[in-house]
Parts: C-alpha cells; structure tokens; sequence
C-alpha cells in the first residue's frame, strides 16, 4: 500500500533549513580538503535547487500489506 503526501509550508521550510544546515557542513569540509565530498555538495545543492523551484514537495510512502 502506497501513500502520498504533500508537506505543507512550513514543512518544506524545515526540510530546506536542514539541506542549508548539511551544505554549510559539507561545504566546510571541501574546503578542508575533503575532496570526495564534492559530489555529496552536488548531490545536496541539486535537491535545494528543486525544493526552491518546487510548487509543492510530495512524499511517497510504502507499506507492506499486513
């Protein structure tokens, strides 16, 4: 059984809050030096670039039948 539900506006502001959080940590870190950390800030700055754009954020989640 799948479920799909939309995050409201604050929600969403709390999702992207702790995406800026893990950047600024991540980003931290490349700068230091850790080089294989560059694809995560990629990672993580493309899923801030889509929650920014985004009308609405939805999430899909899955139970298994009981």
């Amino acid at each position: 059984m799948t479920t799909t539900i939309t995050l409201n506006f604050d929600q969403q502001l709390l999702l992207m809050e702790a995406l800026d959080q893990m950047a600024y940590v991540v980003r931290d870190r490349v700068a230091d030096g850790e080089i294989a950390m560059q694809d995560n800030l990629r990672k993580i700055e493309k899923v801030q670039h889509l929650l920014e754009t985004a009308s609405d954020v939805q999430v899909l989640t899955t139970k298994a039948a009981a």
